[in-house]
């Protein structure tokens, strides 16, 4: 994709923003322990980027015998609720700096996450950033999760963007693919998902850290 003006960005939460996926994937296993059934990491992997529907169906198609995800998941949302409100949502590091750098510049910001609408404003509240956000689009509002670029277009739609005038941060596989399909910017900025060949080539670009992105938005905007 050719360097444009950069209109909009955005943002996937887990991962991304705040640092929740070691956190998710340890309130997984807890769960799963809880219930007695074995849940591999690389499933756990397999699910981060996907929509809550998503997930389910990929659950109960191999757990369904033993637990619906109805259930697992009202469990393992529980336990989440209970160390946000002990410990509050952890940021990724320069996540306020790159947040103060878009608004002070005139660049409009939305929240694109598969998860759902409730838990995706209830994170935004606890992590006290929701004041910079014009949008939030969740995995509810759309009929096809990542890969798929529904997210994606529909957040550039809702902040009146075309999607090539949008930058997207993204971590996960299915977050980066989802991007490069809607024909956004992608950025890869990676976290706890190992990198492999088809992320970076789904990528535009790929910053090891956070606060590259403000520098990227200066290189492209100037």
């Amino acid at each position: 994709m050719a360097d444009k003006k950069i209109k909009g960005v955005l943002f996937d939460m887990d991962g991304t923003m705040f640092d929740t996926e070691t956190m998710s994937i340890y309130i997984w296993a807890a769960t799963a322990r809880y219930y007695n059934i074995n849940i591999s990491r690389e499933f756990m992997m397999e699910c981060m980027g996907l929509s809550t529907k998503a997930i389910g169906e990929k659950f109960d198609k191999a757990f369904g015998d033993v637990l619906n995800y109805e259930t697992f998941r009202s469990a393992k949302n529980k336990v989440m609720e209970e160390i946000v409100e002990e410990d509050g949502v952890p940021h990724k590091k320069g996540l306020t700096e790159i947040l103060d750098y878009i608004k002070e510049n005139g660049i409009k910001a939305a929240i694109a996450t598969s998860t759902s609408n409730e838990r995706a404003v209830y994170n935004l509240e606890e992590g006290k950033v929701i004041q910079y956000f014009d949008e939030v689009i969740s995995g509810d509002m759309v009929d096809k999760s990542k890969p798929e670029p529904d997210i994606y277009l529909l957040a550039a739609k809702k902040l009146g963007l075309r999607p090539e005038e949008c930058m997207v941060l993204e971590d996960s596989k299915n977050g980066i693919i989802s991007a490069r399909r809607a024909n956004c910017l992608a950025v890869l900025v990676p976290d706890i998902i190992p990198v492999d060949d088809e992320m970076i080539e789904a990528a535009d670009y790929v910053c090891e850290e956070s606060l590259e992105v403000i520098d990227l938005i200066k290189r492209i905007n100037k």
